[in-house]
């Protein structure tokens, strides 16, 4: 049976035997089923509409001009637009208020949908909308069936009752954040050394190579369909002639950290792959932060939205069995769930990534990148850095990348848009840019 993920701003439509799935935050899931010709069709959609230009560039990211086309390619596959059904999830509402920046985009999104689908004559049959939290959904060939999953509710309640009071767990975190490292000792150099301000190549180059297997996974990166080059790379001389300085730091990034960041994180409801997936998503839109905002290096901004959430793995390894806690504290109490995991852990998440980033021996600018992403107020040498890292977070959070527990239970700073200065207009520029940036199936 053939399973199709639909990414963000993108379409898929399916004959036969298959599934169709995505995730969704802000972002609205249109799925369409054809009865009779057993045809299914998905969109994953960002914005609700564009320019005529952008919307003739990027169709399937509007439901503007997304819908129709999804529409369209399923009568090409033997469906009837008169057979059509509709099936509407995601839309949530973004937590948080900006003066002058509209971020509720999931309103606006469920609206021009629904428009979208009365002008084409598509009846509605179930919808899953609104609310503050991220959703999965997916349909199913043959029978059209539709299930919606709620991000709110990853795992299962351990049951009403009192929480559990956890003692002295701050010993158990600082061992799981001095152990965790890459597969090398040569990756974290690697690391620190593209995250210098001035990178000499040759060291660079010297450095990998004295690492078989990181080198092979740089050479991988760089040979996949992603950056589209002519022929293939066979030596890390090449990969940094071909591919220039700036991109060539970004794939020793990902690589140094790929296998560190593949496993599944259980107890934040992210599944193998997930968790790199939304590492890189979200260190590319704070990349193209970096380019946007006077003062800010997007190398810089790259890497620290590459490990902003690097505590989740420590958190995840030396404390696996109070997630429950944590999840309960989420469900009955709504609270915020970096708030659940301070008062069960003692720490959340982001102050523990901030263990292993000066463990790492990281430029400090990067260790309160990865402590603070959550409340860039709290920075101090670096406020650009880590609100355009806290922005890069809640990009991903809206349109559903690396869908978890908490993924829509964190409030937008309105510190980190005033320290960018970024208008509405920019960043809606942020969310179309996410179809370019996505690092498909890990290839």
């Amino acid at each position: 049976m053939r399973h199709i993920y639909v990414e963000p701003g993108n379409l898929a439509a399916l004959k036969d035997r298959g599934v169709l799935e995505s995730f969704l935050g802000s972002c609205v899931g249109v799925a369409l089923y054809d009865a009779k010709a057993e045809v299914a069709g998905m969109i994953h959609v960002l914005l609700p509409e564009g320019s005529e230009r952008a919307e003739r560039a990027n169709p399937a990211t509007y439901a503007s001009s997304g819908i129709p086309l999804l529409a369209r390619k399923m009568e090409e596959m033997g469906a009837r637009p008169e057979r059509l059904v509709a099936h509407l999830a995601g839309g949530a509402a973004i937590l948080g208020r900006v003066p002058g920046v509209d971020l509720n985009i999931g309103r606006r999104n469920v609206m021009v949908a629904r428009q979208v689908l009365e002008f084409e004559g598509i009846p509605v049959v179930t919808e899953s909308i609104g609310g503050s939290f991220g959703r999965g959904i997916r349909i199913q060939v043959p029978g059209g069936k539709v299930d919606v999953r709620m991000s709110l509710a990853c795992g299962e309640s351990e049951g009403a009752g009192g929480g559990v009071l956890v003692r002295d767990l701050r010993h158990l975190i600082e061992e799981a954040a001095e152990g965790l490292q890459p597969d090398s000792k040569i990756a974290i150099m690697a690391l620190q050394l593209v995250g210098c301000e001035k990178v000499d190549f040759k060291e660079l180059e010297a450095l990998i190579l004295k690492d078989q297997i990181l080198a092979a996974s740089i050479l991988k990166i760089a040979n996949s369909a992603r950056y589209g080059l002519p022929r293939r790379i066979s030596r890390i001389s090449q990969a940094i002639s071909l591919l220039g300085l700036n991109t060539f730091k970004k794939i020793v990034m990902q690589a140094c950290v790929k296998d560190l960041f593949s496993a599944p994180l259980g107890g934040y409801g992210m599944e193998e792959g997930d968790f790199f997936r939304h590492a890189v998503a979200c260190a590319e839109i704070a990349g193209r932060i970096g380019s946007m905002v006077e003062g800010l290096e997007d190398e810089e901004a790259y890497l620290g939205g590459l490990l902003h959430d690097i505590g989740k793995i420590a958190l995840e390894r030396s404390l696996p069995e109070f997630f429950s806690i944590v999840r309960r504290r989420v469900i009955q109490n709504r609270e915020p769930f970096v708030g659940a995991e301070k008062k069960v852990f003692g720490q959340d998440h982001a102050e523990v990534g901030g263990m292993v980033a000066f463990r790492w021996n990281l430029p400090e600018v990067l260790e309160e990148a990865v402590a603070f992403h959550h409340d860039p107020s709290l920075a101090s040498t670096g406020k650009k850095l880590v609100s355009a890292v806290h922005v890069a977070n809640f990009v991903c959070n809206m349109v559903g990348i690396g869908l978890c527990c908490d993924t829509m239970a964190n409030r937008v700073s309105g510190d980190a848009i005033e320290a960018l200065q970024l208008s509405t207009a920019q960043v809606m520029e942020l969310i179309g840019y996410v179809p370019r940036v996505l690092y498909k199936h890990g290839n």
